[in-house]
């Protein structure tokens, strides 16, 4: 097993684990554990919101360091579910690179269901603006409103629109 196309392989599972919103710890100790499941004794991961760096001494005791970068993170908890799931299979099995890439892609193949995070937007509006003391004509229209902001987002993503002018511009429609 060529051993630099398997840590590119275990990088590729930490990349996918920050970009759908797992916490740096969980990104940092997945990328640990299956690393010293393979048999990797000295492994430094350093991770950021959207970066990690992975330094593994090679078993023919050269080091080889991975860094990877995600762009427009969103959360996708059923994401990091599966990918979760990849890694405690991965620590305990430890699958050859064919296999555990096989898994891999299908999990990152697995569609979002996009109706439920339109569901989502809005009611979570609603609910909110009823929590906050909102009556029934104002939370309606929470929801309209939860509506245009996912409609909105999802063009940003789709326009590939920097994190920053997309967040002003989402509040900028809000208001």
């Amino acid at each position: 097993m060529n051993e630099q196309k398997l840590i590119n392989l275990i990088g590729e599972i930490g990349r996918l684990l920050l970009k759908h919103g797992a916490e740096i710890y969980r990104v940092e100790e997945s990328l640990l554990r299956m690393c010293k499941s393979y048999g990797y004794l000295n492994v430094e991961v350093f991770a950021l919101p959207s970066y990690f760096t992975l330094t593994i001494e090679m078993h023919d005791n050269h080091t080889y360091t991975l860094s990877k970068r995600t762009q427009q993170n969103r959360v996708n908890l059923d994401m990091v579910y599966e990918l979760n799931n990849l890694v405690r299979y991965t620590c305990q099995e430890c699958p050859d690179y064919i296999h555990l890439k096989s898994k891999l892609e299908k999990i990152k193949n697995t569609p979002i269901n996009m109706p439920l995070v339109f569901l989502g937007y809005g009611l979570g509006t609603g609910f909110f603006t009823t929590f906050f003391g909102g009556g029934i004509h104002e939370t309606i229209i929470a929801v309209g409103i939860g509506f245009i902001l996912y409609f909105f987002i999802w063009l940003m993503e789709i326009l590939e629109i920097n994190n920053l002018v997309s967040t002003l511009l989402s509040s900028m429609v809000l208001t």
